[in-house]
């Protein structure tokens, strides 16, 4: 098993697997040429903070590693784990791409994204990276701010994904201030060509937040794909919508604005 170059774990919804049972996943320290690391435990209600704990033992050993996924989709686990996995990524320094889903987890905060945020920016060899905070994660502008001073340091990213959705918009922390810290850090992103944004029902970003946006954006001239979800963010105006989006001039630019519902249109979705 040590020639092993691609593996791939999915143990999606099940509720017999529990943080004991994560402590043979240790056992992946021994797969010393892996490269692509796929660990699916969606919906494991049973696994928390302490399975994780075991899992990155393991994983943090794989100094080959060049491709991880992560995801880890409505489990019971809390702003410790990212501490857990963020010291074991930062072991990680061949890390090409790196994909981490947290959506639905109610317990993670602005203090487990700083955890993960300073451990990402020792990965400089990463390429592509997508971070998915949706439906259940409150994220404030603190924390968007000190990830955005981290994703400055890595300067070989061309593909970056970052979601913020909300479905609650008492869970809805990011305002204007939090959209311009986040684009002082990706203007500094050099080699970025491929960005999206999800920032669905964040009520209190304003037409303002859009004027931030647009002034980074107009500093980044080497963006050739840009895909932003704005969708129920009722404080924006359609007008300043229709105003971003005719002012956009790279090659495919996808910006979705979606008023109540009972009022949507194709006029919503102006631009792609």
């Amino acid at each position: 098993m040590k020639s092993l170059k691609k593996l791939s774990l999915e143990f999606l919804f099940n509720d017999k697997l529990s943080d004991q049972a994560m402590t043979h996943l240790k056992l992946l320290e021994s797969l010393i040429g892996l490269e692509e690391l796929l660990i699916d435990l969606t919906s494991c209600e049973n696994i928390g903070d302490e399975g994780v704990f075991h899992l990155m033992e393991g994983i943090k050993c794989l100094s080959s590693l060049k491709k991880l996924r992560l995801e880890l989709t409505r489990l019971p686990i809390s702003d410790i784990e990212l501490v857990y996995i963020g010291e074991g990524i930062t072991k990680l320094t061949n890390l090409r791409e790196f994909t981490f889903d947290l959506e639905d987890c109610e317990d993670i905060g602005t203090e487990g994204l700083t955890s993960l945020s300073m451990a990402l920016k020792v990965l400089s060899a990463l390429r592509k990276l997508d971070l998915e905070f949706s439906w259940g994660p409150i994220i404030s502008d603190e924390g968007i701010e000190i990830l955005a001073t981290c994703l400055k340091e890595l300067k070989r990213i061309d593909n970056l994904k970052l979601s913020f959705n909300q479905v609650d918009n008492n869970r809805a922390k990011i305002t204007d201030k939090g959209l311009k810290g986040l684009m002082g850090g990706l203007v500094e992103m050099k080699a970025l060509r491929t960005l999206y944004l999800g920032l669905q029902a964040q009520v209190n970003i304003t037409d303002k937040g859009l004027d931030y946006l647009e002034n980074g954006l107009k500093l980044m001239p080497g963006l050739e794909l840009l895909e932003i979800n704005f969708d129920h963010c009722f404080v924006i105006s359609k007008k300043r919508i229709a105003e971003f989006a005719e002012g956009m001039l790279v090659n495919t630019w996808v910006i979705s604005h979606e008023q109540e519902r009972e009022d949507v249109s194709s006029d919503d979705f102006l631009y792609e």
